[in-house]
């Protein structure tokens, strides 16, 4: 080929290359990066037509939508290719009929796939018709879809203490359902604080300190640790929450969250009654005073029973004690004299 020539094609490509970036931007330098890997299987370019499904890798929290935004392209000067039209299987929202494309002609539009529960690698097709011959035309383009999922669950070494509470065990579990490799960056109980912390000083004997830069593997990896807190207080529930944090593949922020409650429950119930619902003044009432174990698990033993006007039972009425009651309802009656000095 005579230099000359050589020169004037190498003059012709170079100004088509500046024409296409000026025009499209990042586009264009997309179709010449294409252009040089097309052997890795991820885009196949036509003869005119481009297709790029963007972006490349979509990080989303299970459940929610992927959206995408599909660019197609004529690269031809002079042809224009009719009948243009985009497929999608996988996500049918990015299904498009085209129509006409003219030379240097761009389609771009955005579409989405809701409620994603797996990760998958999707693609779009483009295919249309050369208006010059009818030659057919295709290109296709896809995009990986990485589903993000942490759970944190807490649980107590049991959910019920007899009243007035007491330390109590409890461990975290954090298992990654993400598609990608998990970083663990954070563990926060807005009860117990940051159980990070080494310095945290409402747990004890802790075993999360470690647990930021742990890397927990896609579909299943596991982290666990353990510490221990004071659970006192008045019967009643007490809620305790945590919220794990971290990041997916080194660029997804991914968080999971998890409760618990933990019950203070009243171990006795006590009655008192009367023999007689008369009485006349100044005589003697004869009282029962019945106890109740309410645990189900854990033995109550009496060491004291009172009357608000005589104080001391036992020297008044047929009251042994101390006295051991068996957890699951064990109950025992004391009987016991006291004066009635008032109408």
């Amino acid at each position: 080929m005579p230099i000359r020539r050589l020169l004037l094609l190498v003059i012709l490509f170079s100004l088509l290359t500046s024409s296409l970036s000026s025009r499209y931007g990042a586009h264009a330098q997309k179709l010449s990066v294409n252009t040089a890997n097309i052997d890795n299987g991820t885009e196949e370019i036509g003869e005119w037509l481009r297709l790029f499904k963007e972006p490349f890798s979509i990080y989303v929290q299970r459940g929610e939508t992927a959206q995408f935004t599909i660019v197609v392209l004529n690269t031809s000067d002079n042809v224009v290719i009719e009948n243009v039209t985009v497929s999608d299987q996988l996500t049918p929202d990015c299904n498009l009929e085209i129509g006409a494309l003219a030379p240097q002609g761009k389609a771009s539009y955005t579409c989405r796939r809701e409620n994603v529960q797996e990760a998958f690698t999707n693609e779009a097709v483009v295919s249309g018709e050369n208006a010059n011959n009818g030659k057919p035309d295709s290109a296709s383009d896809t995009a990986r879809i990485e589903v993000l999922e942490l759970f944190a669950v807490i649980e107590p070494q049991t959910n019920t203490i007899p009243s007035p509470g007491g330390s109590l065990t409890l461990k975290v579990t954090l298992t990654n359902h993400s598609s990608v490799k998990v970083k663990l960056e954070s563990l926060i109980s807005p009860e117990l604080g940051d159980l990070a912390d080494p310095q945290n000083g409402i747990v004890e004997n802790n075993t999360c300190t470690g647990v930021v830069g742990q890397q927990l593997n896609a579909n299943g990896g596991q982290y666990e640790c353990t510490f221990t807190t004071d659970v006192t207080g008045s019967p009643g529930d007490y809620t305790y929450n945590i919220t794990a944090t971290g990041i997916g593949a080194g660029i997804a922020p991914v968080s999971g969250s998890g409760t618990t409650v933990v019950k203070i429950f009243e171990t006795i119930a006590a009655s008192l009654t009367a023999e007689d619902e008369k009485i006349v003044v100044g005589s003697r009432i004869k009282l029962t005073a019945t106890i109740r174990n309410l645990s189900e698990s854990t033995n109550v033993n009496i060491l004291a029973l009172e009357d608000e006007n005589l104080g001391d039972v036992v020297p008044h009425g047929n009251c042994s004690l101390p006295k051991t009651l068996a957890p699951g309802g064990a109950s025992v009656s004391y009987t016991h004299l006291r004066a009635h000095e008032t109408s």
